[in-house]
């Protein structure tokens, strides 16, 4: 009754909520400092907290597109939707074959405990090499020189 007067949406409560905590705390002087924040962010950056992480993600892709199965049903067996139509097609393909997918694919990889191996970067660029005989790469305005890196595997060395 409220939402319908002033024409709230859930999502709008929600952030007045959040809002008003931190004014909240911010008055009592309890508001979490940078260092604690810092740390509770360090914790999902190892191993556990990836797998937590996309654990809850795949959960929550699953549970959404069962959601979106049983909504389709919903309007299929209503009348105002056709069985064949595209658009729902190609929704489902998408929450089953990418959403759902991607979050357990990366869960069941993660979890095998196999190393990922990263491309090699380029020294001071932060970008990846790229392919062919030299990548010269301008050091810092700290110095004039550039230096020059070989993006090619070195040789194999020479049989005695």
């Amino acid at each position: 009754m409220l939402g319908d007067l002033f024409h709230l949406q859930r999502i709008d409560v929600y952030l007045f909520l959040i809002f008003a905590a931190v004014m909240v705390l911010a008055v009592r002087g309890q508001i979490p400092q940078v260092e604690t924040v810092r740390k509770l962010i360090a914790t999902f950056d190892d191993r556990g907290g990836v797998i937590l992480l996309l654990a809850l993600f795949t959960a929550w892709s699953f549970a959404t597109s069962i959601r979106l199965f049983y909504w389709a049903l919903g309007l299929i067996s209503s009348g105002h939707l056709d069985a064949k139509d595209a658009v729902l097609m190609m929704a489902l393909t998408w929450v089953t074959g990418s959403v759902w997918g991607l979050f357990a694919g990366a869960l069941l990889k993660t979890l095998t405990g196999a190393q990922t191996v990263a491309p090699p970067m380029a020294v001071s660029s932060g970008m990846p090499a790229t392919p062919g005989p030299a990548v010269t790469i301008p050091v810092p305005a700290t110095s004039s020189t550039t230096v020059n890196v070989s993006s090619d595997p070195p040789p194999p060395p020479a049989k005695p």
